[in-house]
C-alpha cells in the first residue's frame, strides 16, 4: 500500500462516489481551494489529506475503512491477531496548512474513520467544523493515538455531534495557542465519547456530550484555562474531572451529571478566588437582580472564608451576605466545625415579630450572657416590684391558630399573658417598658413596592419568660422569708 490515488490538481475539483483501495494515501487535495469530496470510501495507510486551502471546502460521506481485510476469514475483534489486520498505520483525516491557508471554512460531515491511529488531526486550521463525524478502532487497540486532534494555531474549531469510540485514553486532544489574535476556543458540543477530552493548551467549550466507560473524563491541564464544562454525561467514569489546580479558578463547571462515577468532585460548581493565599478569602457566588434605572447589583451572596491554608490543616468556613446601604455584608457563618454563628456580635436575630422560629430544639439549655464584666447599675429586686408581681396571675390557656388548624386536638399551655404582666406594674405606678420583662414589636408585610417598605398590620406582645421567672423566684423567696420569720416570732413568744 504505497502512493496516492487522487491528487488535486487545481482548485473548485470534485470527486465524488468513489472507491479507493491499496495505497499509501487515499487522497491529497494539495492545498487546492474549494475542493468537493462526498461519498468516497478509501483503504489506505492514510485516508484524506487536507493540506491547507481556502474557501468553503465541502468533504461529506467520506469513509476511511478497512475494506481489504473488513470481511477476511478470521479478521475481527477480540485478539491481538485476529484485530490486527483492520488496522492502518497512519490518519484518517488530516486538515492543515502544510502546503497553502488553514483551510479556511472547511467542513466535514458524516465521516467515518476505522482502524487509523489518529482518526482526525486539525493542524493550524481556521474555521474548520466537524459535524456527525465519527471514529472507531479496534479491540485491542494496540497502537491508537486517539481520535480527534485539534493542535497547533488551529482557532474557530466545532465538533458537533461527533462520536469516538475505541480511541485509548483521550478520545480528544484540544493543543492550540490559538491565532495570531490570540482565539483558541475549541467546540466539542453534543457528543457521545468513550473516552477522555483532554486541553492541554487552548479553550475547550466541552458541552451537552455523553462521556463514558473511562478512567478519565475531562481533564484540563495547565495551559488549558478559560474552559467551559457544562451539561455534559459521565457514566462508568473514574475520574469524571481532573482540573489542574492553577487554572481552577478559571474553569466553569455547570451543571453536568455523573452516573457511577467513583470521584464525583465535579458535581459541584468550582468558584476559586484567584487572589493568593490569605486568611478570609475563598470563592464567592453573587446573587443579582434589577434595581431601579435598569442597573443591576448585587442582592445576597456566599463566599468561602479561609480559615487556615495549611495543607495539613486547612479549614474554612461558609460565610451567608445580604445587601444592606448599597454593598453585600456578611450575616452569618457555618464555623468550619459545623456551628452557626453570626459574623457580628450580638447584633443578629433568629425570626421576628411577624415571621416566628416555631421551636428550637437543643440537647441542652440557652446560654445567656451573666458576666459581671458586661454589666452595672447593680441592685437588689426591690419591693415595689414585687409588691406589683404579686398581681400577676398565672393562668391555663390555648392558642388561637392551634386550635383553628387541630380543634379539640390543641394542647393546653401554662404561662401568663404580656398584657397582664404590663398592667399589673402599671397599676402600682410602675414604668412597665422600664424592665426587660415586656416586649411588644409591630407586625409588617410588604406592601409591594419597589422601594421595600412594609404596612404595620397589628402588634404581638411578648414575655421575657427567663426574667419573668427570676422576679417569681424573688417574690416566692420574699414570701417564704416573711413566713420564717412570723414562724420564728410565734415560737420565741409560746417557749418564751
Amino acid at each position: 500500500m504505497n502512493g496516492t490515488a487522487v491528487e488535486f490538481g487545481g482548485d473548485d475539483a470534485t470527486v465524488l462516489d468513489c472507491m479507493i483501495l491499496g495505497f499509501g494515501l487515499g487522497i491529497d487535495t494539495r492545498g487546492r481551494a474549494r475542493p468537493g469530496i462526498r461519498h468516497v470510501g478509501i483503504d489506505a495507510h492514510s485516508g484524506l489529506h487536507v493540506p491547507g486551502g481556502f474557501d468553503i471546502g465541502r468533504i461529506a460521506s467520506v469513509h476511511a475503512w478497512p475494506y481489504l481485510t473488513a470481511y477476511t476469514p478470521g479478521v475481527g475483534a477480540g485478539s491481538e491477531a485476529a484485530a490486527a489486520p483492520l488496522r492502518r498505520t497512519g490518519y484518517g483525516f488530516r486538515v492543515s496548512n502544510d502546503v497553502s491557508g488553514p483551510a479556511d471554512w472547511f467542513s466535514l460531515v458524516d465521516c467515518f474513520s476505522y482502524g487509523h491511529v489518529q482518526g482526525y488531526v486539525l493542524h493550524n486550521v481556521s474555521n474548520v467544523t466537524l459535524i456527525r463525524c465519527q471514529a472507531d478502532y479496534t479491540s485491542p487497540d494496540t497502537g491508537i493515538l486517539g481520535g480527534f486532534f485539534i493542535t497547533g494555531t488551529s482557532a474557530y474549531v466545532s465538533l458537533l455531534n461527533c462520536t469516538g469510540i475505541g480511541q485509548g485514553v483521550d478520545t480528544i486532544t484540544i493543543d492550540t495557542v490559538g491565532n495570531s489574535h490570540g482565539h483558541a476556543t475549541v467546540s466539542v458540543t453534543g457528543g457521545r465519547f468513550g473516552g477522555g477530552i483532554r486541553v492541554k493548551n487552548g479553550r475547550g467549550l466541552i458541552v451537552g456530550n455523553e462521556i463514558f466507560t473511562n478512567t478519565k473524563g475531562v481533564i484540563v491541564e495547565a495551559g488549558g484555562g478559560g474552559t467551559l464544562i457544562e451539561g455534559n454525561v459521565f457514566e462508568d467514569i473514574t475520574d469524571p474531572l481532573d482540573i489542574a489546580a492553577s487554572v481552577l479558578g478559571t474553569v466553569e463547571i455547570w451543571g453536568n451529571v455523573f452516573i457511577r462515577c467513583a470521584d464525583e468532585l465535579g458535581n459541584m460548581v468550582a468558584v476559586a478566588d484567584r487572589r493568593g493565599l490569605a486568611v478570609g478569602r475563598g470563592g464567592q457566588v453573587a446573587l443579582r437582580s434589577v434595581f431601579s434605572g435598569g442597573v443591576y447589583g448585587d442582592v445576597a451572596g456566599i463566599r468561602g472564608h479561609l480559615v487556615d491554608g495549611t495543607l495539613a490543616n486547612a479549614a474554612g468556613a461558609l460565610v451567608l451576605q445580604s445587601r444592606r446601604m448599597g454593598v453585600l455584608v456578611d450575616r452569618w457563618q457555618i464555623h468550619h466545625d459545623g456551628h452557626l454563628q453570626p459574623m457580628v456580635d450580638n447584633a443578629l436575630d433568629i425570626g421576628g415579630a411577624s415571621l416566628r422560629a416555631r421551636n428550637i430544639y437543643g440537647a441542652s439549655g440557652v446560654v445567656n450572657t451573666s458576666d459581671r464584666a458586661a454589666k452595672q447599675d447593680f441592685a437588689p429586686i426591690d419591693d415595689a416590684l414585687l409588691d406589683a408581681w404579686g398581681g400577676v396571675s398565672w393562668r391555663l390557656y390555648r392558642f388561637r391558630d392551634a386550635v383553628e388548624a387541630k380543634g379539640d386536638g390543641a394542647r393546653i399551655h401554662a404561662g401568663a399573658i404580656a398584657q397582664d404582666v404590663h398592667d399589673v406594674l402599671a397599676a402600682q405606678g410602675l414604668n412597665p417598658w422600664r424592665y426587660g420583662l415586656l416586649c411588644r414589636d409591630d407586625l409588617t408585610e410588604p406592601t409591594g413596592d419597589p422601594d421595600g417598605s412594609v404596612r404595620v398590620t397589628g402588634e404581638r406582645w411578648g414575655l421575657r419568660y427567663d426574667q419573668c421567672l427570676v422576679v417569681e423566684a424573688a417574690y416566692q423567696r420574699r414570701r417564704a422569708d416573711l413566713s420564717d420569720s412570723r414562724i420564728t416570732a410565734l415560737e420565741q413568744r409560746v417557749f418564751a
